[in-house]
């Protein structure tokens, strides 16, 4: 429900810590554990204590409410069904309905459970001294296993091992490229992932493969391949603009924005002809029509290069201004602000990558200049110049820039952001809190 929720506004602009997670859709697992565990707290309150005669009665009515009204649409199946496709009109769309009874049949029996388990616990309750506990924990587990082994069994795809760690044609090109790059996918050819229909899921591995096989943001992590855009759950705001600027693109001649993005290499299904691509793989689909075209950019720079200069410009105009024919990455780095005063005369000049890994980047440059680094500008990054913390600059939008003196330099990036040290030292402290407790409450029995 996103900012529908009645209590949005309270958790993301009054709480600190919850407007620190992207994706709000995470909580539910919080509210689902916190919710399960107040059930079992209480469960063993009331099974120690005993109900009181009016909570039974509710109770019993609840779970026989529960397990006739689930009997009744099991009885009334197919009118039951009839009634709810309507909701599922998007899958129905995609081909999917054949799945959606199956669905339906899942949520009544998890409803008849429901109201056994409501039943079980009013007859636990009134009969606790009776009731062998182990042969309820016991018939508890085998209720969890049954669930388990019911949940969405007609809806969840197999595949073979070896089906599934198959690398596809353009992976296997792309794995052989010893430099450092990224993709970018033209927005059609994503679509293409996004809209598979249930007929083309007869042969899983099949549509597996042809699907990896057009590199899809949420595909091409296990076979590290990189692109500039990213999976729904981690991609930032400022990312998410800047690939809809792109992907709004008439044109892409003479626009060097993907060049400054380090991006090698282009998939679209369609063939492209814009100075500087190269056709480097042609391959049929093998579950829809058409084809994937993999293109080289010749054009395409470095992760990390030096730029002579930089051009102050406004934020709210720099999209605007870095997918024009007058954005030249190779000249000069866009910042906002007051610059530094320093104009370098001269052309870029490449560095060399010594170390990349997701907390830490070390470079060798040579300055004078901006060395540009096309990852994220964002808070806990640290830079440090021949050891000596340097300012970072919000460079070409989103990206990171340091300034680099005359000479030769080991420059050294840092992901250590404040939140996460705060946070060991609170989960540390929470660890020694719970044990010591436990200490004390053995010692005291």
């Amino acid at each position: 429900m996103g900012k529908y929720t009645p209590i949005y506004y309270f958790l993301y602009k009054v709480l600190p810590g919850f407007s620190m997670n992207r994706y709000p859709v995470k909580y539910i697992f919080m509210a689902t554990f916190i919710s399960a565990m107040l059930a079992a707290f209480g469960m063993e309150l009331a099974i120690a204590e005993g109900l009181a005669a009016r909570m039974k009665r509710i109770y019993l009515v609840i779970g026989s409410a529960l397990l006739l009204a689930s009997l009744l649409a099991a009885y009334q199946y197919n009118f039951v069904v009839s009634i709810l496709m309507p909701l599922f009109q998007n899958e129905i769309n995609q081909g999917f309905a054949q799945y959606i009874p199956a669905l339906i049949s899942k949520n009544i029996v998890n409803v008849v459970i429901l109201g056994l388990f409501i039943l079980a616990f009013v007859f636990v309750n009134s009969y606790r001294k009776e009731v062998n506990k182990k042969l309820f924990i016991v018939s508890l587990l085998a209720l969890l296993a049954f669930d388990l082994a019911i949940s969405n069994k007609e809806s969840v795809l197999s595949i073979k091992i070896g089906d599934y760690h198959k690398i596809p044609g353009n992976i296997s090109y792309l794995q052989k490229d010893p430099d450092v790059f990224r993709v970018f996918v033209a927005p059609t050819m994503a679509e293409r992932s996004q809209t598979e229909v249930a007929s083309e899921f007869a042969d899983y591995g099949r549509a597996l493969y042809s699907m990896r096989n057009r590199i899809p943001v949420n595909q091409n992590m296990i076979f590290k391949i990189q692109l500039i855009d990213a999976y729904e759950s981690i991609k930032a705001a400022k990312q998410d603009i800047l690939i809809n600027k792109i992907n709004r693109l008439n044109s892409l001649e003479n626009v060097r924005v993907l060049d400054a993005l380090n991006v090698k290499y282009v998939v679209s299904p369609w063939p492209l002809k814009f100075n500087g691509l190269q056709l480097v793989r042609r391959e049929a689909e093998l579950i829809k029509q058409g084809y994937i075209y993999l293109y080289k950019n010749n054009n395409f720079l470095p992760r990390a290069y030096v730029a002579p200069s930089a051009v102050s410009i406004k934020q709210s105009d720099m999209l605007d201004y870095m997918c024009s024919k007058h954005f030249d990455p190779e000249k000069f780095v866009l910042l906002e602000g007051e610059l530094p005063n320093i104009q370098y005369p001269g052309n870029m000049k490449s560095a060399e990558i010594i170390q990349y890994s997701p907390n830490e980047v070390e470079i060798n440059a040579t300055g004078p200049g901006f060395l540009f680094l096309s990852d994220s500008y964002y808070p806990g990054w640290r830079a440090y110049v021949d050891s000596n913390e340097s300012k970072i600059y919000e460079a070409n939008y989103m990206f990171r820039a340091v300034l680099l003196p005359n000479g030769d330099h080991k420059i050294k990036f840092v992901y250590n952001p404040l939140s996460f040290t705060a946070g060991l030292v609170i989960s540390v402290m929470a660890i020694v809190s719970l044990a010591v407790g436990f200490i004390l409450l053995r010692q005291k029995k």
